[in-house]
């Protein structure tokens, strides 16, 4: 006998599970102390499982997709959010040295251990090693006015669609 709950079952049911089924589709339900869920009997199978002093896992048509783990969780397949919030960092998978960082009105990203670009809050930008460029930089919302890369060795300022200069090696 259990501390809580009024109704209580005992024996072994199908499969050393046993529970409360309804109308022979949903079944709460353990084995015991080790596990307990919400199962679906027409599918024959998990909704939620709770394993003890363990994961609680939770299933989309069967497919384990997020389980709780001792640091946190774990989703298998994509989260969509109308929000997130991020104390710090957001680390690549596999390489603690590698992030995008989160300060006081400050966003940056971390390759290799170093800061190699930063973004504050007064909009300026700040690079920490070589920018590479295909062709042109454009002013916003003027097409027209643009300064970059036409070629090798090539660097041409233009206003109105026409180059005002053009510096060639």
């Amino acid at each position: 006998t259990g501390s809580y709950g009024s109704v209580q079952t005992l024996g072994t049911g199908k499969g050393s599970y046993e529970g409360y089924n309804i109308n022979a589709q949903w079944v709460f339900m353990s084995n015991g102390a080790a596990v307990a869920g919400i199962y679906n009997d027409t599918d024959d199978e998990w909704m939620t499982k709770w394993n003890q002093n363990g994961s609680t896992d939770l299933y989309y048509n069967g497919a384990n997709r997020l389980q709780t783990t001792n640091t946190g969780v774990h989703v298998t397949g994509d989260v969509y959010a109308d929000h997130m919030y991020i104390d710090d960092y957001l680390y690549h998978n596999g390489d603690d040295n590698t992030r995008i960082g989160f300060g006081t009105d400050i966003i940056y990203m971390r390759t290799g251990g170093t800061d190699r670009l930063t973004i504050s809050s007064a909009g300026n930008v700040t690079l920490q090693a070589s920018m590479y460029m295909p062709n042109y930089v454009y002013h916003v919302g003027d097409n027209n006015t643009y300064f970059g890369f036409p070629g090798n060795d090539t660097f041409r300022v233009a206003t109105s669609g026409t180059a005002r200069i053009t510096v060639n090696s």
